[in-house]
């Protein structure tokens, strides 16, 4: 009697669980998500799934019910984001990507720059051999030269802009020849020095001249790239030395 009873009791324990609305919500929830794992389903867009049903459920199927997020911690295992080995790997992309480009654009920009000096120069030398058919020298005044750059500044011999660029006219000495010399402040340890047609000094009106400091990469690299030489033609004090090939005139 007494284990009829107890079973007696337990039927009707099961009888009142089932009967509770909450109870059969669960049973249906599970058998969805069953079905939707086998494909015999499709899952309904516009109900959101119960936390207590989502519990345990593969990232898949917890999309698939609209599983609401849990009031008590988030699973971060449905989360969306980035993790840290994602943005280290980004940002070691824009590393590499950065050392490899910005040298290049640095070495565009120069070559830059120095191409506008060389033709500053070659104008500067063509008014120079005006001036010299007409009177039959050189001069060092540039108000007496039929050139001008734009926002110059003059004096006596040296031209100032306001880029950076010095242009100042040299006459024959005891060290030097007549000739133009050329810097750009954007441009250090790195001058350019041209000599006139019909100067009278060594081989100077045969060949423009690139100086680098010695041991400056960069002004070395420079000279190379405008001459288009591998390696320096000779050293002057403490600098390196790159002749133009060939009369630039």
């Amino acid at each position: 009697m007494f284990v009829a009873g107890k079973k007696q009791n337990k039927v009707e324990t099961l009888k009142q669980v089932q009967g509770d609305p909450l109870f059969k919500e669960k049973i249906m929830q599970k058998e969805n998500a069953v079905k939707v794992i086998i494909g015999r389903v499709k899952p309904d867009v516009n109900q959101t799934t119960s936390v207590s049903a989502c519990v345990g459920l593969t990232p898949d199927l917890y999309a698939n019910l609209r599983c609401r997020p849990y009031r008590s911690g988030v699973n971060p295992t449905y989360n969306k984001g980035f993790t840290l080995i994602e943005l280290l790997v980004v940002v070691l992309i824009i590393g590499i990507l950065a050392a490899v480009a910005l040298p290049q654009y640095q070495k565009a920009v120069d070559k830059a720059r120095m191409s506008n000096l060389v033709t500053m120069v070659k104008a500067v030398v063509d008014a120079q051999e005006i001036y010299y058919l007409t009177n039959g020298n050189y001069t060092s005044k540039w108000e007496e030269l039929s050139v001008s750059f734009a926002g110059q500044v003059t004096s006596e011999s040296i031209l100032t802009l306001d880029n950076g660029i010095q242009l100042v006219l040299r006459l024959k000495s005891s060290t030097g020849p007549d000739c133009v010399n050329a810097t750009d402040s954007r441009l250090p340890g790195v001058q350019l020095f041209a000599g006139y047609p019909h100067t009278n000094y060594s081989n100077w009106n045969l060949y423009w001249r690139c100086y680098a400091k010695e041991g400056n990469a960069r002004a070395n690299q420079l000279c190379k790239l405008v001459t288009h030489l591998k390696n320096k033609t000779s050293t002057s004090g403490e600098d390196d030395v790159y002749y133009f090939p060939g009369m630039p005139y």
